[in-house]
């Protein structure tokens, strides 16, 4: 598919697939799929449509973890995201996950205050214990025992394998955004 801009007017590398037109019968599956279990296909999934099987793979974690049937609440899991994005500089994940966060009820002043990297508003112990355990995730390093233990203390094994995978997750659109050359709408 060529015709594809980024908002800088750049040529997208790999512009997202948003019809099954010229797809694989698989890659038509994976989208229509897609399509009847989140309602559109969003820019990560529509570069993963390449792979259909990693699409649909990773259209369901997605939705599992945007459900809010989860053992974290879905304000958390969001700004686990947020965490993703400001540690990634990926401003197609902040554009849509700190309007989600927003929307699951996140402080508007905790969401600025991770975007502009300035001192974290009074928060409670869930969040605190979340910022860290998801920073500590993201730095790459070591994980100490004690921010394990303290994340599992507060949400559990359940809990802290879904801020793992939302994290995780989330590195993964990254790159896909990236090397897409999306850009936020």
């Amino acid at each position: 598919m060529t015709g594809w801009l980024a908002q800088d007017g750049r040529q997208l590398r790999l512009p997202p697939l948003r019809d099954a037109s010229g797809l694989t019968d698989a890659g038509r599956e994976a989208h229509d799929y897609i399509i009847a279990t989140r309602g559109s296909i969003p820019g990560p999934s529509g570069v993963l449509l390449r792979a259909p099987a990693l699409a649909r793979a990773f259209s369901d974690l997605c939705g599992v973890l945007r459900s809010g049937e989860t053992a974290v609440e879905k304000t958390l899991l969001e700004l686990a995201i947020c965490l993703v994005a400001v540690h990634t500089g990926n401003e197609v994940i902040w554009a849509s996950h700190s309007r989600l966060a927003l929307k699951a009820g996140a402080n508007p002043a905790l969401v600025e205050s991770l975007r502009s990297g300035s001192a974290s508003p009074a928060v409670s112990a869930r969040e605190d214990t979340l910022l860290r355990f998801g920073r500590a995730v993201l730095d790459g390093g070591l994980i100490q025992d004690e921010t394990v233990r303290e994340a599992l203390a507060v949400f559990g094994e359940e809990g802290v394998t879904e801020i793992t995978a939302a994290i995780g997750s989330y590195l993964m659109a990254a790159c896909v955004i990236r090397v897409a050359g999306l850009q936020p709408r």
